[in-house]
């Protein structure tokens, strides 16, 4: 709970100076977006950087196998939904 905490106050203290940000544990967000973070995200402060190093090196690998099933996933879901609706 101190992380959540910690990670609400960044979020305000920013956010009362016109900046937008999302402070997340990499660790517990869905493949996707642990991807989607670690391609298009910036670290703004690391405790341990051989972590971060050990983490990206196991998680782009995994996400990387696992993004063409996900796009056939939503493909497919599109589809289903643009024929029946809802």
């Amino acid at each position: 709970m101190r992380a959540n905490r910690i990670a609400a106050a960044i979020e305000h203290r920013l956010a009362a100076r016109g900046i937008e940000v999302d402070v997340n544990d990499l660790r517990a967000l869905p493949l996707v977006l642990q991807h989607r973070v670690l391609r298009e995200g910036r670290a703004v402060f690391v405790v341990d950087r051989r972590a971060l190093v050990r983490f990206m090196s196991e998680t782009l690998p995994r996400a990387l196998d696992f993004l063409p099933f996900h796009r056939r996933m939503l493909e497919a879901s599109a589809r289903r939904l643009a024929r029946d609706g809802s």
